[in-house]
């Protein structure tokens, strides 16, 4: 090889070397793009699933809170059932089938 063709040579890699560098530059631009919409949608996923898990929070809460209610009016003497509600029961040690299925499902999240 003489040296026409050595020079030759190196010029033509060193285009291509450039060339592979600029599509090199153009994939990270683009990379970079990609990469800071997804942190911005992951931003507004975390966002949304804390708002969601607030909101969940505070409706077991009241629930909760119901839930408790009812045993311990049921538990001072009172009806919780839909049918007699808020009526004096009779007799504590019997119970109401009533109000103890409300009680139950409240429990079982039903």
């Amino acid at each position: 090889m003489n040296k026409k063709d050595v020079f030759q040579s190196l010029n033509e890699i060193e285009r291509h070397l450039q060339n592979l560098l600029l599509q090199v530059s153009v994939m990270k631009e683009e990379l970079t793009n990609v990469v800071e919409n997804l942190e911005i949608e992951n931003q507004h996923v975390r966002d949304r699933l804390q708002e969601l898990e607030e909101s969940n929070g505070e409706q077991n809460l009241n629930l909760n809170s119901s839930k408790e209610s009812l045993e311990k009016l049921y538990h001072s003497g009172y009806h919780v059932c839909q049918e007699r509600y808020g009526a004096k029961l009779e007799d504590l040690n019997d119970g109401c089938m009533f109000c103890l299925n409300v009680i139950d499902r409240l429990n079982n999240g039903k």
